[in-house]
């Protein structure tokens, strides 16, 4: 089994360390579980929000809001010294991020990458459209445009694929360097919606709390 370890980060912070197991279906958190099955990054997220005011604070929007279309973007392709001592032009859309022995560095949320030994070579993203339900706080519009990283068979643990007519509640930042488009802050900040109730990415901390909590009740919460 093969370990590619990569960095992946933004100018606001979100950095990851990510393990792909290439090719090695992982058994993931309870609800990943009702996913495809398929390769996943390990991730140590920057922003980890440890209480619900914090994953509030970090959000600039939080929403209900249900997917419309998943669309696959061109992935973002490093790149390296090499491809540069041969020529390739560099048109705005790469920039020079500090090297880590044996690493890739990947910028999350933006094209802009520089890799070392990394056999990955390209990383999958997708474009996730939503209708947006009821907003909790800020104010996207009536639709919402989320990047994700992967695709339905790649993709980071605590943030699986998303499929369409899925409702969650996101807790979402405006992503750098494209226009009208969002992420999550972490996984703690996606919750899918099931009869009405939360289900969290992720197992452990205030989020696995929150599991089984109505929409109404988290609203209310978000407005004291």
């Amino acid at each position: 089994m093969r370990t590619l370890r990569i960095m992946m980060g933004t100018l606001s912070a979100s950095l990851l360390i990510l393990s792909f197991l290439a090719f090695a279906p992982q058994q993931h958190t309870h609800h990943q579980a009702t996913h495809h099955g398929g390769a996943t990054w390990h991730a140590t997220w920057l922003n980890h929000p440890e209480s619900l005011a914090q994953a509030e604070d970090l959000a600039t929007a939080i929403v209900v809001a249900q997917v419309t279309k998943v669309t696959q973007a061109p992935d973002i392709v490093p790149q390296t010294k090499g491809d540069a001592a041969q020529g390739q032009p560099k048109d705005g859309t790469h920039k020079e991020l500090p090297k880590r022995e044996g690493e890739a560095a990947v910028q999350h949320g933006a094209p802009d990458a520089k890799v070392a030994n990394d056999p990955l070579r390209q990383l999958p993203n997708q474009r996730i459209s939503f209708k947006v339900l009821q907003s909790l706080k800020g104010d996207v519009g009536e639709t919402l445009r989320l990047f994700h990283t992967g695709n339905d068979t790649q993709f980071i643990e605590g943030d699986p694929p998303y499929k369409a007519g899925e409702i969650y509640v996101l807790f979402v930042q405006p992503r750098q360097h494209e226009a009208a488009t969002y992420r999550v802050i972490s996984p703690e900040g996606r919750y899918q919606v099931v009869d009405g109730k939360l289900q969290p990415m992720v197992t452990e901390g205030f989020a696995a709390q929150l599991e089984g909590t109505s929409v109404d009740s988290l609203a209310a919460e978000l407005a004291r």
